[in-house]
């Protein structure tokens, strides 16, 4: 299984991100996408650099019809 794809990266050195809040989701189908979202979210903190920042954690399903 291939790792998750990351849809955006910070700039490194730059100085704040955009955004109070962030919401991290990861694939139920894939347990690897769920163990990089504490990944994101300690990225997060770091980048921030805070140990307090809004997230929101969600896991996306597939229907097939």
């Amino acid at each position: 299984m291939n790792p998750p794809t990351v849809l955006f990266q910070y700039p490194p050195g730059s100085g704040s991100a955009i955004g109070d809040g962030f919401l991290i989701a990861y694939s139920v189908a894939s347990r690897s996408t769920f163990e990089h979202a504490g990944r994101w979210r300690d990225q997060i903190l770091r980048f921030k650099d805070t140990g307090d920042v809004p997230t929101i954690l969600v896991g996306m399903t597939a229907i097939r019809g």
